[in-house]
C-alpha cells in the first residue's frame, strides 16, 4: 500500500488501527474503537473531525447464532457524537481468537446463520449503527474454510444489501492463499487490511512491526509494499478496495539493533508496547527507535 496509489492518514491514539481507501467518491478514514480502552480514551475524547467511519470492537459470534455483547460496547454517547459529526458507525464482530470454530459452526448451519443474521439486525438497528465489519480470525486456513467464509459474506450482503459491510484480512500469503480475494471484494465496501504484526516472536530476529518498504539492512525483506504487490499480481485485487491498517502500538525487542537475532527467549521478544506508553517518552533517549518495531 504505498506506491503513489495511496495517501495515508495516521489517526488518534485510542484506535487499534486505521486507514484510508479511495474506493468511493470520497476517501474513507476509519478507526477501530476498542471498548476495553474506554477507561483510557473514552468516546468523548475522539477527534471525530478526521474520521468518516468508526468500527466499534468487538461483538462475539457464537456457533449457535447468538452474539455476545460485552459490557459498555454500545455507548449512547459514542452514537450521539459520531452521528452529530457525520461519522458512520460500524459494529465489528470477532477479533483475535485461537480458532474460528464459532464462525465456521455458525456459517455451516443454515438455522444458526439465520439466527445470527436476525440477532445482528436487531443489534445494529436498535443501536443506530450503519453496518458491520467481519473480523473472522484466524482467517481461513484451508480451501473448505475459504469457501465457507466467502459464502457467508455473500449471504450477509444478500440479507443486508444497504448496509456498509467490511471485512478485516491480514497481509502475507500464509493466510492470503486461502482467501478468494476477488469474490470477497465484490461482497464488501472495502477490506480493512491488517498490514501490521509483520514481525514478532516468530521471526527469530527483531524487525519492524509495519514497515512500508523492506529495510535497507538486516535479514527481513517483508514489507507492506511487497505484500500489496503480491495481492495485485497474484490475486488480481485492486488497491482501491483496501483500507490500510495502521497500528498505534510498537513491538519491543532485546536486540541492540534491528535485524539482529534474539539474545533472549523468543517468546519474550516482540512484545507489544501501547501508544499511551510510548507517547510520554517519544522525545526521550530511553526509547531508541532501533529497539522498537514501530
Amino acid at each position: 500500500m504505498k506506491n503513489g496509489k495511496w495517501a495515508w492518514i495516521l489517526l488518534g491514539i485510542f484506535f487499534g488501527a486505521a486507514g484510508m481507501t479511495m474506493a468511493g467518491p470520497k476517501p474513507v478514514v476509519l478507526g477501530y474503537s476498542a471498548c476495553w480502552f474506554d477507561g483510557i480514551y473514552p468516546p468523548t475524547s475522539y477527534n471525530y473531525g478526521v474520521l468518516t467511519h468508526i468500527a466499534r470492537s468487538f461483538l462475539t459470534p457464537k456457533a449457535d447464532g447468538k452474539i455476545t455483547v460485552r459490557g459498555g460496547y454500545f455507548d449512547p454517547e459514542l452514537e450521539r457524537l459520531a452521528h452529530a459529526h457525520g461519522v458512520k458507525l460500524i459494529a465489528s464482530l470477532g477479533g483475535a481468537s485461537s480458532n474460528a470454530n464459532n464462525w465456521l459452526g455458525m456459517a455451516r448451519d443454515p438455522k444458526a446463520e439465520k439466527a445470527f443474521f436476525d440477532n445482528l439486525e436487531k443489534l445494529v438497528t436498535d443501536n443506530h449503527y450503519d453496518g458491520v465489519d467481519i473480523d473472522w480470525e484466524p482467517s481461513a486456513l484451508t480451501d473448505p474454510d475459504q469457501a465457507t467464509f466467502t459464502d457467508f459474506l455473500k449471504a450477509l450482503r444478500a440479507r443486508f444489501p444497504r448496509w456498509i459491510i467490511t471485512t478485516a484480512l491480514g497481509a502475507g500469503d500464509f493466510y492470503g492463499k486461502h482467501v478468494s480475494w476477488a469474490q470477497v471484494a465484490r461482497q464488501v465496501d472495502w477490506i480493512n487490511w491488517m498490514a501490521y504484526d509483520l514481525a514478532g516472536s516468530w521471526t527469530g530476529h527483531s524487525a519492524p512491526n509495519a514497515n512500508l518498504y523492506p529495510p535497507k539492512t538486516g535479514p527481513s525483506d517483508v514489507s507492506i509494499d511487497g505484500y500489496l504487490g503480491e495481492l495485485e499480481s497474484k490475486y488480481g485485487l485492486e488497491p482501491r478496495k483496501l483500507a490500510l491498517g495502521i497500528p498505534f502500538y510498537g513491538t519491543r525487542y532485546s536486540t541492540a539493533h534491528m535485524g539482529e537475532s534474539f539474545s533472549g527467549k523468543a517468546e519474550e521478544e516482540g512484545t507489544e508496547i501501547q501508544y499511551f506508553e510510548i507517547a510520554p517518552d517519544r522525545k526521550s533517549t530511553r526509547l531508541n527507535s532501533s529497539h522498537l518495531g514501530i
